[in-house]
């Protein structure tokens, strides 16, 4: 929090360069997204695959739930980011809500061409990429343009955990491919799309042409920081304390080898 996040926040809201440079981040496609998928990428490489490499989820139920109420979460931190209930906020929900279908839409169009089935998890997960990108943008765009944002932005995603899938990167929650990729994504088109009746500046699509390039250049600039913050600080923790547990407690599952009990029993 206080070495990648706070560092970040003051970069882009707190005046700091990036906001000096005139960037464009509605509710945190900087901060909060890509910084989390950079440092995710790092970490997971430094730790390494599980021993058990398996992550389906243990209840669907469970998960379309948390999905649902991270979704309703998503239209108050998005439409908050305009800091009073006006126009400007009806606009970023709106935006949240299309993109996050569309988004669901792109992802299950790729799924089922590479897999010839849809189910729920796609669904889910292509929803929140759809979530993901808009939110650099929600409060920038028009409504017709959150559409295309969710989809290109789901199918990114969708190509980066088949990525990180061939490349045996071990992210349990594919922070890196949803939070990282859709966010840089999103940080940029904010650069293509963005609206000067609601935006600071203007993007590619209203003449500016120079806004992208500012765009991309905090994009990278954010996610270099993180991952070398978040490598720093992992160095640093491995001095003290090894940063996996032994093979034998993994085996078991932290649960029962840390703290004696389990979610499942079997009888």
């Amino acid at each position: 929090s206080l070495v990648v996040y706070s560092p970040v926040i003051h970069m882009v809201w707190g005046g700091g360069i990036l906001a000096q440079m005139g960037v464009l981040d509605f509710a945190g496609g900087l901060p909060i997204h890509l910084s989390a998928g950079a440092s995710s990428y790092v970490a997971a490489r430094m730790l390494g695959a599980r021993i058990n490499d398996d992550s389906t989820p243990c209840n669907m139920a469970y998960v379309a739930a948390g999905t649902g109420i991270l979704w309703a979460g998503w239209f108050a931190f998005n439409g908050g980011s305009a800091l009073a209930a006006n126009s400007n906020a009806a606009l970023a929900i709106a935006n949240t809500l299309l993109a996050s279908a569309s988004g669901a839409f792109g992802w299950l169009l790729l799924s089922r061409n590479s897999q010839k089935k849809i189910t729920l998890l796609d669904t889910l997960i292509g929803g929140v990429a759809g979530l993901i990108v808009i939110t650099p943008m929600a409060g920038y765009v028009d409504p017709i343009m959150s559409l295309p944002v969710g989809i290109v932005g789901a199918m990114a995603s969708f190509l980066a955990v088949r990525f990180r899938i061939a490349r045996k990167l071990d992210d349990t929650l594919d922070v890196w491919a949803l939070h990282g990729v859709a966010g840089a994504l999103g940080v940029i088109l904010a650069g293509v799309f963005a609206n000067p009746d609601f935006a600071s500046s203007a993007g590619i699509m209203y003449g500016n042409f120079s806004q992208v390039g500012i765009q991309a250049g905090a994009a990278a600039a954010v996610a270099l920081y993180s991952a070398a913050a978040t490598y720093i600080l992992l160095k640093a923790i491995s001095l003290f304390t090894p940063l996996r547990v032994s093979s034998d407690d993994e085996q078991k599952g932290l649960d029962t080898a840390i703290h004696s009990e389990c979610l499942y029993y079997d009888k």
